[in-house]
């Protein structure tokens, strides 16, 4: 778990990363976002929790709760989502571990077909 004070360091796909600024210590800990003071610049970022990493070198979301449940946007296609759309029910598409479920299910038959 993330506690203020910690030493964290951003995940290498961030902007600020790219410009040198990738160690830091937790300010705040909000219920999305992370607010990191960075060594370098000694400014302090808004930063999504899956963009933190610590130590060890694994993310923030993972132990706090989020990440690894979710689908990722670009492996799941539109295909995907409109043959689930078509095969739940409307009260089974509004549930979203239905549907999440679902389209993940979709995601791996198309994944292993190519």
């Amino acid at each position: 778990m993330a506690a203020k004070g910690q030493r964290v360091q951003l995940h290498p796909a961030t902007d600020a990363w790219m410009r040198g600024d990738r160690y830091g210590t937790i300010v705040r800990i909000g219920p999305k976002t992370i607010h990191v003071k960075m060594d370098r610049s000694e400014r302090t970022l808004r930063v999504p929790k899956r963009n933190v990493l610590t130590e060890d070198g694994s993310g923030l979301a993972a132990r706090m709760g989020g990440g690894g449940r979710h689908l990722r946007r670009w492996q799941v296609t539109k295909a995907d989502a409109a043959a689930c759309r078509r095969e739940l029910s409307e009260g089974a598409w509004k549930d979203p571990g239905k549907r999440v479920r679902c389209m993940a299910e979709h995601a791996q038959k198309r994944r292993s077909r190519a």
